[in-house]
C-alpha cells in the first residue's frame, strides 16, 4: 500500500516571485527647486532576464536539475517624478506577477544512482510591497521594508515513488524583506530592478528562492 508524505504548511514564502506593484506616496522634498511630480508608470517585466531560482533541500535531499522559472506580468508604478531625479518610490499591492512552474529533482545520496525524487512548484502568483524607499544619488536603493506575499501556488512531488501530499502555498510570505536594486533612466526608458532572496523553512523544507525582476517603461 502506497503511503503519502505530508509536509507542514510553509511559514515563509516559496517561490518567486512574481510580484504585484503599484508605487505611491513619495518621500517629502524640502527644496522647492527639486519639487516632484508623482507620475504613474507601467513597467513591462522583461521575462528574458527576470527569474527566480530555488536551491536547498527537501527532507534532507538536495535539489538538482531545472530550478529556474521566469517572472511575467506588468508593474503599475508611481514615481516621485516623471524623469530623473526620481528621489524615491513606494510599491503597493495592486499589480499581479506570475512565476512559471519550477520542476526540480532530489539528489540521491548514492552518487551513481538516479534522483531519489522530485518536486513541482506550480501556479505561483505573488505580490511585493514596500514602505517608502529613498533613492541614492546614483539611483540605487537598499531597504528592509519589503513584504512578499504568495497569493496562490502548490508544492507537490514524490520521494522514492511515494507521493508528497500537495502543500498549498497561499498566504505564505515574509515581511521586513531586504531589497537592494535600482531605478534608473536610460535615454527614453526607465529601468526598475528589484532583486529578491526569500527563504522557505519548515521542519521538512529548507529552500531559498532568489533572483529578481527587471521592468522597463518609456519616459512620459
Amino acid at each position: 500500500m502506497r503511503g503519502v508524505l505530508r509536509f507542514r504548511k510553509m511559514s515563509g514564502l516559496s517561490a518567486a516571485v512574481g510580484l504585484a506593484c503599484v508605487i505611491s506616496v513619495m518621500p517629502a522634498v524640502t527644496s522647492s527647486a527639486h519639487a516632484q511630480t508623482i507620475t504613474p508608470y507601467t513597467f513591462a517585466v522583461d521575462e528574458g532576464v527576470s527569474h527566480l531560482q530555488v536551491q536547498g533541500t527537501v527532507m534532507g535531499f538536495k535539489l538538482i536539475g531545472d530550478r529556474k522559472a521566469a517572472i511575467g506580468g506588468d508593474i503599475d508604478a508611481r514615481l516621485g517624478n516623471n524623469i530623473e531625479p526620481f528621489r524615491g518610490f513606494k510599491i503597493d499591492d495592486s499589480t499581479l506577477i506570475q512565476l512559471d512552474d519550477i520542476n526540480a529533482e532530489l539528489e540521491n545520496p548514492i552518487p551513481w544512482l538516479p534522483p531519489i525524487g522530485h518536486i513541482d512548484v506550480t501556479g505561483i502568483t505573488a505580490r511585493l510591497t514596500t514602505g517608502v524607499v529613498r533613492l541614492n544619488a546614483d539611483g540605487t536603493y537598499t531597504t528592509n521594508k519589503g513584504s512578499l506575499t504568495v497569493l496562490s501556488g502548490t508544492l507537490s512531488g514524490d520521494i522514492l515513488g511515494i507521493p508528497i501530499a500537495p502543500v498549498d502555498l497561499a498566504g505564505n510570505g515574509s515581511s521586513g524583506l531586504p531589497l537592494s536594486g535600482s531605478l534608473l533612466q536610460d535615454g527614453d526608458f526607465i529601468n526598475l530592478e528589484v532583486p529578491v532572496s526569500v527563504p522557505v523553512k519548515t521542519p521538512d523544507v529548507n529552500l531559498t528562492f532568489s533572483g529578481g525582476f527587471f521592468g522597463v517603461a518609456a519616459v512620459k
